[in-house]
């Protein structure tokens, strides 16, 4: 069900809950807020660094005001976060803020909820149909509705576009991976993790997923050695252990993962996966 209606004027909410949400968070009111100390520029800065989840703790506090509610919602999508995503985009929205960076990451959210109608109205009311950011959310259209070449082909076209293009490399390759042409989505997420420039989440992202690829090859040690690389980056890393635990119940070696389950327990106590993970193999010792 659609949230909010775009049109030529303000959007019409049309669910009192999330109306409701909107004006319980415009009350927020902290002493960093209260001061005019909310760290906008900030915020903006680890967003384009894919540093999401400190975007969000810098901006913790701040008014429910256009561009802090522009970041958030910027933010809360590149976690793939679509309610939040759309709640904050939307607040944006609403006070004015209509540009084509509020615009593209709404209608996405509402993509990945399936919205296809609230999605083509906000995309409709873009100004840059050429652009790379456009394209790419066409290409993730085309990957929702199962036209999987046609997404990679409209990434092909971002790609062109872009001065740094490795984000949607990433995506271009997980959707390479899901057509089956395991070694060409090895040789993006290759491209990918060797350039310096790369971000550390985004590397790590692209190992795990480079792991993942080529375990559905059957390279389960090659697999295993780009986890543990991936893991010496970032040690707490979650996805990294719960797809080395997959891999080594492949392998047969379930001591292993059992250990690896406890691992991430240690970390996320109430990680319903690991713990049915674990659940089934209590058998082995």
């Amino acid at each position: 069900m659609a949230i909010f209606q775009i049109e030529t004027g303000n959007a019409k909410p049309v669910r009192k809950s999330a109306l409701n949400g909107l004006l319980a968070a415009a009350l927020v009111m902290t002493a960093q807020a209260a001061s005019g100390a909310c760290p906008i520029d900030k915020a903006v800065s680890l967003n384009r660094q894919g540093r999401y989840d400190a975007a969000l703790t810098a901006l913790k506090g701040c008014p429910a005001e256009a561009p802090a509610e522009k970041a958030k919602g910027i933010a809360f999508h590149g976690l793939y976060e679509p309610d939040s995503a759309i709640a904050h985009l939307k607040s944006a929205f609403d006070q004015g803020v209509k540009d084509d960076a509020v615009l593209l990451p709404l209608a996405e959210a509402f993509l990945w909820k399936k919205d296809f109608r609230n999605a083509a109205m906000i995309m409709d009311g873009t100004k840059d149909k050429a652009g790379a950011e456009y394209l790419k959310v066409v290409a993730r259209k085309h990957e929702i509705l199962g036209d999987l070449q046609l997404a990679v082909e409209q990434y092909d076209k971002a790609i062109a576009l872009e001065k740094l293009p490795y984000g949607t490399m990433e995506r271009k390759a997980i959707v390479l991976s899901w057509m089956k042409k395991y070694d060409e989505s090895l040789a993006l997420f290759d491209a990918i993790i060797k350039e310096k420039v790369v971000s550390r989440p985004l590397k790590v992202r692209c190992m795990i997923r480079k792991a993942e690829v080529a375990s559905w090859k059957g390279q389960f040690d090659p697999a295993l050695a780009q986890l543990d690389k991936a893991l010496a980056i970032e040690k707490g890393n979650l996805e990294a252990r719960m797809v080395k635990a997959r891999i080594l119940e492949w392998k047969g070696e379930y001591k292993p993962a059992k250990a690896v389950y406890k691992e991430i327990l240690v970390l996320s106590p109430g990680n319903e996966q690991a713990k049915l993970k674990l659940d089934k193999l209590s058998w082995a010792e």
